[in-house]
């Protein structure tokens, strides 16, 4: 688990593969605040026959672009 916890730091985003329902992905970043702190998420969830592996790291760059835009907005790093 830290293992994991350590290369989503590294990434910037978390990777869901069919952990909470058969069939189904999920990549997913957060937003933080001012103090760095995460305070909500944007994510993409989908089927694993559109979500294929390739399609993973393309999807959660543009995840954690789009939260990190948006902590920006609201005052975060």
């Amino acid at each position: 688990l830290k293992a994991e916890l350590q290369r989503t730091r590294e990434r910037g985003y978390a990777f869901d593969d069919e952990e909470r329902t058969r069939g189904m992905r999920c990549v997913a970043a957060p937003i933080l605040n001012a103090h760095g702190e995460a305070v909500a998420g944007i994510s993409v969830s989908g089927p694993k026959i559109r979500l294929q592996d390739a399609d993973v790291h393309q999807m959660g760059e543009r995840v954690r672009r789009a939260a990190s835009m948006v902590s920006r907005r609201i005052g975060g790093p």
